[in-house]
C-alpha cells in the first residue's frame, strides 16, 4: 500500500514537471528553448537522451519553419504553389523527390510554411535515426552539435534537395559501415539520393572509392597533399578552363556547370580561416593525429574520415573559385559535427582528452548559433527568419502572430 502511494506521488510530480517545462517553453523566446533542450541532451546520460532529442527535433522544425521566404525559397515556393504545371517543375523532373513531397503536402491540404515544418521534422529524424544506427544511443549528444549548427540550418532550407540528397547519403555510409550491412537499406537510401540531387553521384562515387582505399591513407602522403592544397590553391583561370572541358556531355551537366562559371566573383571566394572552415580544420588536426599514432599498425581508417580528408583537400585547392568549393563540400561543412564526433569516438583510445574537445567543440557550435541569430536579427543578412526577430519571438507570440 505504501508502495503504491509513494509511486502515485511520483507520478504526480512527474505530471506536474511536465506541464510546467512546457508552459516555460512556451513563453520563453524558442531560441532559449532550443539552446536549452540542446544542453541537456548533450551532457545528460544516455536513458534521457531519446526523448530529449525528439522535443528538439520538434523546437528545431518549428523554428526552421518560421524562415522568411526569400533567395532560393521563393522558387521552392512558385514549385510549390504550380506542381502541375510542368513549366515550374521542368527543372526538378530529374530529381523529383522534392516534388513528390510537395505533391503530396497539396494533396493533404498544407500551405508552404507547414510544408516546411514537416521537411525538417523528416529530415531531422532520419538524422536521429542514423545516428543511433550508426553510434549507439548515447551517441545522441552529438545531435544538438548538427542541429544548432547555422550552416545545416541554412542549407536545409535554402539548398532543400542538395541537403536531403547528402542527409540520404550519410545514412547511406551509416548502413555501410555496420557489422552486418543491410543491402537492401543501402540501396533504398542510395536510390533516394540520387532521386533528390545529382551530387549523390558523386558523393556515392567518393564512398565506394573510400572502402577500396582504406588500407592505403597513411600520414606521410595524406599531409603533404593537404599541406600543398593550403598553400598551392588553384586559380580561378585554371578551374574556368576544366570546368569548361565538361561541358556538352549532359543537358542538366551543362545548367549545373553554367551556374558556378558565371558565378565567379572575388567577394564569394572561401577564406582559410573563415567561421566555416574552423570546424573543419579542427577535425583534420584530430584526423592526423589518429594517422600518426597509427603509423604502426594495421588498423583501417573509416570511411568517413577518408570522404572528410578528400572533401577537405578539394575545398582547400578550389577555394578560390566562388561556391564551387563549398557545393562540393556540402557533406562536410552541414554535417561538420557528426565528422568530428566520428573521430573522437572512434579513436578515443588514440586522442588524449577526448571529452574536453567535444565539450568545447560543442561549446563553439552553440555560440555559432546565437552569432547566427544575433546576425539575423541586427545585420544586414540575405537568409533572415522570423521577420528578424528570432531572439524575441516566443512559440505563443509566433502562433499568434499568424
Amino acid at each position: 500500500m505504501e508502495i503504491t502511494k509513494i509511486t502515485h506521488n511520483n507520478d504526480k510530480w512527474l505530471f506536474f514537471s511536465f506541464i510546467i517545462i512546457i508552459l516555460v517553453i512556451c513563453l520563453l523566446p524558442l531560441w532559449v528553448s532550443i539552446l536549452l533542450v540542446a544542453v541537456a541532451v548533450f551532457f545528460v546520460t544516455a536513458p534521457h537522451r531519446i526523448f530529449l532529442s525528439a522535443f528538439l527535433i520538434l523546437l528545431s522544425a518549428f523554428f526552421n519553419a518560421g524562415v522568411d521566404i526569400t533567395g532560393d525559397l521563393v522558387t521552392y515556393l512558385s514549385v510549390f504553389e504550380n506542381i502541375d504545371k510542368s513549366t515550374f517543375t521542368q527543372e526538378f523532373a530529374a530529381e523529383p523527390l522534392l516534388l513528390f513531397f510537395y505533391d503530396l503536402c497539396q494533396q493533404l491540404g498544407l500551405d508552404f510554411k507547414s510544408a516546411l515544418f514537416i521537411q525538417s521534422l523528416l529530415m531531422n529524424s532520419v538524422l536521429m535515426y542514423a545516428l543511433c544506427v550508426y553510434f549507439g544511443t548515447k551517441a545522441l549528444k552529438i545531435f544538438p552539435a548538427i542541429i544548432l549548427y547555422p550552416q545545416f540550418i541554412q542549407q536545409g532550407l535554402f539548398l532543400s534537395r542538395q541537403s536531403l540528397s547528402t542527409l540520404l547519403f550519410i545514412a547511406l555510409v551509416v548502413q555501410g559501415a555496420r557489422h552486418k550491412t543491410n543491402h537492401f537499406k543501402s540501396l533504398t537510401f542510395g536510390i533516394l539520393a540520387l532521386l533528390s540531387h545529382a551530387a549523390a553521384i558523386l558523393n556515392i562515387g567518393l564512398y565506394l572509392a573510400s572502402r577500396k582505399i582504406k588500407g592505403l591513407m597513411r600520414w606521410y602522403w595524406v599531409l603533404p597533399i593537404v599541406l600543398a592544397a593550403l598553400l598551392l590553391p588553384l586559380n580561378e583561370s585554371f578551374i574556368t578552363q576544366h570546368l569548361a572541358a565538361l561541358t556538352n556531355i549532359s543537358g542538366s551537366l551543362d545548367r549545373k556547370i553554367g551556374f558556378y562559371m558565371n558565378d565567379g566573383s572575388e567577394e564569394a571566394t572561401l577564406g582559410v580561416f573563415s567561421l566555416l572552415m574552423l570546424p573543419l580544420h579542427a577535425t583534420f588536426l584530430l584526423i592526423s593525429t589518429v594517422l600518426i599514432k597509427s603509423k604502426n599498425t594495421n588498423n583501417k581508417i573509416d570511411s568517413f574520415s577518408i570522404i572528410f580528408i578528400i572533401l577537405y583537400t578539394a575545398m582547400l585547392f578550389l577555394r578560390n573559385y566562388s561556391l564551387l568549393p563549398t557545393r562540393l563540400g556540402m557533406p562536410i561543412i552541414i554535417f561538420s559535427s557528426l565528422f568530428f564526433f566520428n573521430v573522437t569516438t572512434l579513436y578515443s583510445t588514440l586522442i588524449k582528452r577526448v571529452k574536453l574537445y567535444e565539450t568545447a567543440f560543442f561549446i563553439f557550435i552553440c555560440i555559432t548559433f546565437v552569432r547566427f541569430l544575433y546576425t539575423n536579427d541586427y545585420g544586414d543578412y540575405a537568409i533572415t527568419i522570423l521577420g528578424k526577430e528570432s531572439l524575441l519571438m516566443s512559440p505563443i507570440n509566433i502562433l499568434f502572430n499568424k
